[in-house]
């Protein structure tokens, strides 16, 4: 069998005969769970709260998601650009000169 850890246990309800276990496989999601299909006296229920609460789903969302927009290259009156390695240009030249100039150091405190 499937060895069951402690810190998979999530609800544990004796009395009314329900466990709930966490797989750290799954992506914590509303409603993204696994059951077996040989389980039809889980499947059934859950199904049924499934389609009772799915009305309610997106406006219980709303309230979790961030209020952060869509990522986008492109801002309405802003001239502004995500930075690429390409723009840093004129900072490999910079890092070039500084390099150079403490090996040449360097070699000068070597020779003297």
């Amino acid at each position: 069998g499937i060895a069951l850890f402690r810190g998979d246990v999530l609800v544990f309800n004796r009395r009314e005969k329900q466990l709930f276990i966490a797989d750290k496989m799954l992506y914590r999601r509303p409603f993204s769970f696994m059951i077996s299909k040989k389980r039809r006296d889980l499947v059934e229920p859950l199904n049924r709260a499934v389609a009772l609460t799915s009305t309610i789903y997106p406006r219980t969302m709303t309230r979790y998601i961030a209020p952060y927009g869509v990522y986008s290259k492109k801002i309405d009156n802003i001239e502004a650009l995500p930075l690429k390695l390409s723009n840093l240009d004129s900072v490999w030249f910079f890092f070039a000169i500084c390099a150079a100039a403490i090996f040449i150091e360097f070699i000068v405190e070597l020779i003297v």
